[in-house]
């Protein structure tokens, strides 16, 4: 498989010259391989993924952007589906990807090292997860005080990273089906924060149907509770969208918010843990709103005139669920903190032409217009 991705931005980094430009030419290859037996599934593959120009060229054969994408080895039913336990490296997908999601084709794409245990029966699935985000280590305390004259390292033992899912389907009928799960995030000390102790855990529920041939509906909530350290942690996300479909056209309309907090020397944190959530997947190509502390309310029309083109406009109009919090970017870098005067942050207009000329081949061709407004043009 071969992607290639060029992009161009103007004013990237919302400075006073409105003249600046960024671009950047993104290359990815992957060779998988994977074969199939009753009651067995081995799979491995290999990924590629640089920008143009950033490694020398020519290019070493010993390459640190190369490496091992998955390999897992599947045992379970004779059909490979009702039943199965899947150990090794592998991707992982919630739902359409809120949450957790694989991040294809991006230098940040996403595999778990871990077991995964599926069963379905009729109506009913349930599907079990552990992965191992970090390793156990040792690490020392450091002097962060201006005196460090009595001060005496001390080493901590962390007991690593980990990630635990829980995720059960259960279809009602075709206008309701319940999924219902449960996400546990345990994180240890680390070289950055040597006494750090989180726990978080997040429980939801995400119900989908179709009301008719047409119309298409999904409504889902999360809450989350835990600490970090010695701060509580309180936080919630509620999303929902309905989807027409009128011949060659759809039309959706759809509300996200997400928690955000506004004081970061209390006790209690409200910023949503976005675990490993898709990108620009749902809140606009132009990155520049990430998962915590945004509301995002939109519409999105899409047009298939043919087999082979295709064309989608999406709107977004963003807002800080809390106003006096962050403005967190795609990847929860800060943008900066809200004031607590104006909860606006901007209108984004997302332009996305898909022609495939044969099956194998698609060329997208993409524009987004970002205009900052309220908060957003003062951070």
């Amino acid at each position: 498989m071969y992607d290639f991705l060029p992009i161009v931005r103007m004013n990237p980094d919302f400075e006073a010259s409105t003249n600046d430009t960024k671009w950047k030419s993104l290359q990815t290859i992957r060779l998988e391989t994977k074969k199939t037996w009753d009651h067995m599934i081995i799979k491995a593959s290999f990924q590629d993924v640089r920008n143009w120009g950033q490694e020398p060229s020519p290019v070493l054969a010993s390459d640190p952007f190369t490496g091992v994408y998955e390999g897992y080895v599947q045992l379970g039913s004779k059909d490979n589906r009702s039943f199965w336990v899947r150990t090794g490296r592998q991707e992982y997908t919630m739902h359409d990807g809120m949450l957790m999601w694989n991040r294809p084709w991006n230098p940040y794409g996403i595999t778990f090292n871990g077991v995964r245990g599926h069963y379905e029966d009729g109506a009913f699935g349930i599907h079990t997860s552990a992965f191992v985000l970090q390793g156990q280590g040792s690490y020392e305390t450091v002097c962060t005080a201006e005196d460090c004259t009595d001060f005496v390292s001390e080493s901590i033992a962390s007991n690593g990273d980990f990630l635990y899912i829980v995720d059960a389907t259960y279809g009602v009928n075709s206008k309701l089906t319940l999924l219902p799960y449960f996400l546990v995030l345990q994180q240890g000390a680390t070289n950055a924060d040597a006494e750090r102790k989180r726990n978080i855990f997040s429980p939801g529920l995400r119900l989908q149907g179709r009301l008719s041939p047409d119309l298409s509906y999904i409504a889902e909530g999360t809450y989350q509770f835990g600490n970090h350290n010695d701060r509580s942690h309180q936080a919630w996300r509620a999303n929902t969208s309905l989807a027409y479909t009128l011949e060659m056209m759809k039309f959706r309309l759809f509300y996200e918010e997400r928690s955000g907090d506004g004081d970061a020397t209390d006790d209690l944190s409200n910023d949503f843990e976005p675990f490993f959530s898709a990108g620009h997947r749902f809140r606009g190509f132009g990155d520049y709103v990430g998962s915590t502390n945004i509301r995002d309310i939109g519409v999105s029309i899409q047009g298939t005139q043919s087999r082979h083109f295709n064309a989608k406009v999406d709107y977004h109009f963003f807002q800080l669920s809390n106003p006096t919090g962050s403005w967190y970017a795609l990847g929860n870098a800060s943008r900066g903190i809200g004031s607590g005067d104006d909860a606006n942050l901007g209108h984004e207009i997302d332009i996305v032409l898909n022609w495939r000329p044969v099956p194998v081949c698609s060329l997208l061709l993409g524009h987004v217009f970002f205009i900052p407004t309220g908060e957003g043009g003062s951070v």
